[in-house]
């Protein structure tokens, strides 16, 4: 079962449930994997760049696949709306008035 709060989230593919989870650890692997910082490969549009970062999301989800699997995955189906879904609980908006001086 996903955890929203631990940035997990999941979606059915090929008649299977595929867990994801955002952390640290995935991210990181990303980076090293892809060799860009995580500041220009985060708001990559590149199938290659969201094929990597869902790939370690599912590392850390404790499951497996290949880079051009998860292309797959992200062509064919919901994981974008998964992957998106578990970094937005993971790495939450902060709040508006966070860091404002009050009046």
């Amino acid at each position: 079962m996903a955890n929203r709060i631990k940035g997990e989230s999941s979606f059915d593919y090929d008649g299977a449930a595929i867990a994801v989870c955002i952390n640290m650890e995935g991210l990181l692997a990303a980076e090293d994997e892809t060799g860009i910082d995580l500041a220009t490969l985060l708001p990559s549009t590149l199938l290659s760049h969201r094929a990597v970062l869902l790939r370690h999301a599912i590392i850390q989800g404790g499951g497996d696949a290949s880079r051009s699997e998860a292309a797959e995955m992200l062509m064919d189906g919901p994981a974008a709306k998964a992957w998106a879904a578990a970094f937005n609980q993971a790495f939450p908006p902060a709040p508006e008035d966070e860091g404002k001086a009050k009046k």
